[in-house]
């Protein structure tokens, strides 16, 4: 096993947990790290809480469990409950809200393009970066293998010297790939949202028939989620949406089906 493929692997220690529409957009405001889902315990014969038909979740920061970071976080929040007031904000705000003119879509349309074509032509730099660290490892070995033998020990100290300065930059540059492939992933999302018509109607029908649908639209109109105590059972979620930041109460205190989700925009909000 080569450095590299020793260093890329550390990136990921932990299981690939289950995705849920708030998977990666939930942000802890302490560490910044993306909360995780688990399964809430239930009672007597049943090893998971059941809700409507569905295993339960709560999200919690495990950085502190995990002792990757320091964070005083102890918060858990109810999947089911902070999904329900999310997807109300999306529905009854940043889905009408996308509903543009044609001028309006096309000017977003543009700069969507702008950010992939930045987001390209770092993608290349980086790239040209990993192909001349490994040229210079090819030239220190091809060095290596010609000096003459009064010299060998050097140009071969030499050899794994420059081996290991470059495989190091060719991890970070590796992992700088990953990063921009995933911000441009997240814009051809949206690109693929403003290019199509939107009707709302029949895109709402669709996402509550299809979680996977539900959870494209998340991340098509989501950035991240930050969220906030503010007394026992309610906690305040800072949305950072493309058409700005929400501020949306969760009232855990809620009871039956119908859950009211009320937001205002961060503009208005002092």
């Amino acid at each position: 096993m080569t450095r590299l493929t020793q260093g890329l692997k550390k990136r990921s220690p932990y299981p690939v947990q289950q995705t849920r529409c708030l998977s990666k957009l939930l942000k802890c405001p302490i560490c910044e790290h993306s909360f995780t889902p688990r399964s809430r315990a239930g009672s007597g014969e049943n090893k998971y809480r059941i809700i409507n038909g569905k295993r339960a979740y709560s999200w919690y920061c495990m950085s502190r469990i995990n002792n990757m970071r320091d964070c005083t976080s102890s918060m858990s929040i109810n999947d089911e409950k902070a999904q329900t007031v999310i997807w109300g904000l999306i529905k009854n705000e940043l889905i009408s809200s996308a509903n543009l003119s044609d001028e309006e879509r096309q000017a977003a349309i543009e700069r969507i393009n702008s950010r992939i074509a930045n987001i390209d032509n770092d993608y290349a730099n980086f790239q040209n970066q990993i192909d001349a660290m490994n040229r210079r490892i090819a030239k220190a070995y091809e060095a290596y293998m010609d000096a003459p033998e009064s010299i060998k020990s050097i140009a071969k100290d030499k050899y794994f010297e420059t081996t290991d300065k470059c495989q190091t930059e060719i991890i970070q540059c590796t992992n700088k790939l990953e990063d921009l492939q995933k911000q441009k992933d997240r814009c051809l999302e949206e690109l693929n949202f403003y290019q199509k018509p939107i009707n709302p109607i029949d895109i709402i029908s669709e996402a509550e028939a299809d979680e996977t649908v539900m959870r494209k639209l998340f991340l098509e109109l989501i950035e991240r989620i930050y969220p906030y105590p503010v007394s026992p059972g309610a906690l305040v979620f800072e949305v950072h949406s493309k058409n700005g930041i929400y501020n949306v109460l969760l009232d855990a205190n809620q009871r039956g089906d119908k859950r009211i989700s009320r937001y205002i925009k961060g503009s208005l909000a002092y």
